[in-house]
């Protein structure tokens, strides 16, 4: 006769279920005989977004240990902010110390990405530094000119490409400067014209200032190029209705 698997005897003379908390601790586990498949569907339920609340300090402290700066993720970094305000010392105290090894990984990647000389990794990691800390705070103005001078050096170089040039668009517009965003979009888009991030970011532009007859050119453009069916500038259509 099968023993019951369900329930709570399904944990007994199995301690290492406890452990599958996660979907790709339970594949692991269905590839080597320690899971089953039911323990994928309970991981699949544990796994909440991050900027749901309250968060789960084992969720958060999982996603730190994967963690890497560069890649445009604020999620992780905007629940530890949002938490160090929080009226539980523990908990402030665990997010500040969580902030500042983002911090230090920050601090680590821009020095291997100025010793090798990469001024347009230089410029990412100081924006997203810049976006953390807040775009009005002294710090995070600090690191919004850094990125921007680190686009200035590839400038004098001639050697802006498309994705540092939208870049520079995203930075202008943090600085409060959206006039010149909009004006360097459009330069932009005289050497990359059919680049729909590029054409999404002026279409933006072009909602903020309620230039509504611009935004019509810009998204007749998007459709042109095939890019309002593309799924996330779908999205960005839906903003604009």
């Amino acid at each position: 006769m099968e023993s019951d698997r369900s329930g709570f005897e399904r944990f007994r003379g199995r301690p290492g279920l406890a452990r599958i908390r996660t979907p790709d601790a339970a594949i692991r586990g269905l590839l080597n005989g320690a899971a089953e498949p039911e323990d994928l569907y309970e991981a699949a339920g544990r796994v909440r977004p991050l900027a749901s609340k309250p968060q789960d300090p084992a969720d958060l402290d999982r996603a730190l240990a994967r963690w890497s700066p560069g890649k445009g993720d604020l999620a992780l970094g905007r629940a530890f902010k949002g938490l160090l305000d929080s009226s539980d010392q523990e908990t402030a105290l665990h997010a500040a110390e969580s902030m500042s090894v983002m911090e230090v990984r920050y601090a680590k990647a821009i020095d291997t990405a100025r010793k090798n000389n990469n001024q347009y990794m230089q410029a990412i990691l100081y924006s997203e530094l810049a976006e953390l800390t807040g775009v009005r705070e002294t710090l995070g103005i600090f690191y919004l000119r850094q990125a921007f001078e680190a686009l200035v050096v590839l400038s004098d170089r001639k050697a802006l490409n498309c994705d540092s040039l939208k870049l520079a668009v995203k930075l202008q517009l943090l600085m409060g400067r959206t006039k010149t965003a909009i004006q360097l979009a459009q330069k932009a888009l005289k050497s990359y014209p059919n680049d729909p991030g590029l054409l999404e970011a002026l279409a933006d532009l072009k909602f903020q200032v309620r230039d509504y007859e611009g935004l019509r050119a810009v998204v007749r453009r998007l459709e042109e190029v095939g890019a309002l069916d593309m799924g996330r500038l779908s999205q960005a259509a839906r903003r604009w209705l």
